[in-house]
């Protein structure tokens, strides 16, 4: 674990900034009010979320191999749930899902690749 502690550091912080730059600057705007009190503010929420993709991400990888390819498949699978559902239910307008797309595959190629990059042993597959 502890070797593959810098890593999973690295990809938290890419994950986190690029989330946090994304949502905050670009899609935050497009979004319609909340139907209900967050548990957690915008900064933390992420800092939360960006720790529990990272757990789980350093899990797959560890199966699966390959960090950039494992955190596309996992979002892609995330955008595939949550934004084209949102736009066929009427949740969400196709430009917002658009957005909210970009920001994910744009995080995933971040975190995937520090983690990559940081990682010192060699990765399954």
């Amino acid at each position: 674990m502890s070797e593959r502690l810098k890593p999973m550091l690295g990809a938290y912080l890419a994950l986190y900034v690029v989330a946090y730059c994304g949502v905050r600057f670009i899609f935050a705007g497009m979004l319609p009010e909340p139907p209900f009190e967050p548990i957690l503010s915008m900064p933390f929420a992420l800092l939360v979320f960006a720790a529990v993709v990272i757990v789980f991400f350093d899990w797959v990888v560890q199966q699966w191999g390959n960090p950039v390819k494992t955190a596309i498949i996992l979002t892609v699978s995330q955008i595939l749930m949550v934004d084209v559902y949102y736009v066929l239910n009427g949740g969400r307008d196709i430009p917002a899902a658009v957005v909210s797309a970009l920001i994910l595959l744009v995080s995933a190629w971040a975190y995937g690749t520090t983690y990559s990059r940081l990682s010192s042993s060699p990765i399954l597959g």
